[in-house]
């Protein structure tokens, strides 16, 4: 799996519990992968549980989150939320399993947005397609949208990947 770089030597520390991994972030986003790099199935970038990450992030190979994250995340793959995670910002990806709470942001899914049973969203879902199962809970507007809509609204997030 490829890392991230960083464009700038600034750099800030987020402040965790005393059990969490802490990463040091930069202004600038985190690239998982350059758009040019072949992508593997089995490859997965992760947040894991206790580690919260803040920023921008982009990677055209699969996203697990089960730790926090706040900022905007671009996967041209599946994201998958495990049940312990939070999210606070937008999320642009082709298909998403969430599983986790979304204290507050939007989604935008190329494909299939699929709200697991325990979820809590607070945010705008849009979406091709919407698979919720029963127990989930969410607060916000659902809007179906084709794919020439989404990649309108990940312009800018798509920009990262080019780079």
């Amino acid at each position: 799996m490829t890392m991230g770089m960083w464009k700038s030597s600034e750099s800030r520390t987020v402040p965790v519990e005393s059990e969490a991994k802490v990463i040091p972030v930069s202004h600038s986003p985190i690239v998982a992968r350059s758009k040019n790099s072949s992508v593997k199935a089995d490859e997965v970038n992760r947040i894991a549980e206790g580690t919260c990450f803040i920023g921008d992030f982009a990677s055209c190979s699969d996203i697990r989150i089960d730790g926090s994250f706040e900022g905007r995340l671009y996967c041209e793959a599946r994201v998958v939320v495990g049940e312990k995670a939070t999210i606070k910002g937008d999320i642009f990806c082709s298909y998403i399993d969430f599983n986790g709470t979304m204290l507050e942001g939007n989604f935008y899914v190329k494909d299939t947005l699929s709200l697991k049973s325990g979820c809590m969203v607070k945010g705008d879902m849009n979406f091709n397609k919407l698979q919720v199962e029963l127990d989930a809970k969410f607060t916000g507007k659902c809007q179906v949208m084709e794919a020439a809509d989404f990649d309108k609204a990940a312009a800018s997030m798509t920009d990262l990947l080019a780079e």
